[in-house]
């Protein structure tokens, strides 16, 4: 079969993780110089002839079985079929003993194979995360230096393409130009995307439109490729623009409901720039439920409402009390006096601040 690129991008970036997670080590650079200069080829079917004395014997591999020729430094994995996806044979537990087993081969070390296995099979987040939480912070930051020096080079536009084309069922193969005009119809998007850093905020709405033309998500494209895409941001600062936008409205709202309480809907208006809405790495966020979840109405609901603003009400009804005792009451209870003032309680605040 033919040699995978993508394969070897992926393995490269994956042999960072391996080789961070093995400090104080005297073999390292001859590690580093071997897993770089390994060739390694997927195949479909691999024959090996063994010379036993005069004798010799072929050997059929099966689908998963390893060849490593150590004096070449030359790898094989079989693969079961032709159509198979790198992305896909990552989180085929198989592969990932297999991807473990040529590490291993290359390096001659064999205690870690079933950590590096099961590292593997996780998205690049999760991997992040184990390497931080196992092995610790100072691990984490050798990831990246051991990228630099494998020479891996990020090729985010293949890379985001290809996944948006496993996503969409694309043939295989195309290139991304290609794949963006068949799923859009132009080069629009494909020209649009930032593809030095995916998440930028610019890339956000570009992400909506394209993820819902291929009736897929975030969360789907990430566990199929070594990109981390976070959307999140994105809802966020819309989420926070309208709920300043519908601040006013929401006063009005509480004012209307609340009964009277003073104490509560103090507490609600504390709490309403401090509230962290849930919102999921997802397209299909919706703003409107969000704010719904967070502060129990709806912005429909608060867009209806009729009459004037709790501030205009409490300017009004200020300017009927005596300056001098507004003065006293704010000096002991601060912006709190005004609420009273709102609920026509004024009455219930003692002046004596003891």
């Amino acid at each position: 079969a033919a040699y995978n690129e993508d394969f070897k991008r992926e393995f490269k970036e994956f042999c960072a993780y391996i080789l961070a997670c093995r400090p104080n080590n005297e073999h390292l650079k001859a590690e580093i110089r071997r897993l770089k200069e390994c060739q390694l080829y997927l195949c479909y079917d691999l024959q090996v002839e063994f010379s036993l004395s005069d004798n010799s014997k072929i050997a059929t591999l099966k689908p998963y079985d390893t060849f490593y020729l150590r004096k070449e430094n030359k790898s094989y994995i079989v693969l079961p079929n032709s159509s198979v996806a790198v992305s896909t044979l990552r989180q085929n537990i198989q592969f990932a003993n297999a991807v473990a087993e040529t590490i291993s081969n290359i390096l001659d070390v064999h205690d870690d194979q079933g950590f590096y296995r099961d590292l593997f099979v996780k998205d690049k987040a999760l991997r992040d995360y184990t390497i931080r939480e196992d092995r610790g912070e100072d691990c984490f930051d050798r990831v990246r230096e051991f990228r630099e020096q494998l020479q891996v080079v990020s090729d985010n536009k293949s890379s985001f393409w290809n996944g948006i084309a496993e996503l969409a069922c694309i043939e295989l193969g195309k290139e991304s130009l290609e794949i963006a005009q068949s799923i859009c119809g132009d080069d629009r998007l494909f020209k649009a995307i930032n593809y030095d850093d995916l998440n930028a905020e610019n890339n956000y709405p570009l992400f909506v439109e394209l993820f819902v033309k291929i009736n897929s998500d975030i969360n789907d494209f990430n566990h199929i490729t070594c990109l981390n895409l976070d959307i999140r941001p994105y809802w966020k600062k819309l989420f926070n623009t309208l709920k300043i936008e519908l601040f006013a409205r929401y006063k009005l709202h509480l004012f209307k409901i609340i009964n009277g309480d003073v104490d509560s809907y103090n507490d609600l208006i504390s709490d309403y720039h401090t509230q962290i809405p849930t919102i999921d790495n997802s397209v299909y966020v919706n703003i409107e439920d969000a704010y719904c979840s967070t502060y129990g109405v709806l912005p429909k609901t608060l867009y209806d409402l009729c009459g004037e603003s709790v501030d205009v009400l409490i300017e009004t009804k200020r300017s009927s009390i005596d300056a001098e005792l507004y003065k006293k009451l704010y000096s002991i209870y601060g912006n709190k006096v005004d609420t009273y003032i709102l609920f026509d309680k004024l009455d219930e605040l003692p002046i004596d601040s003891n």
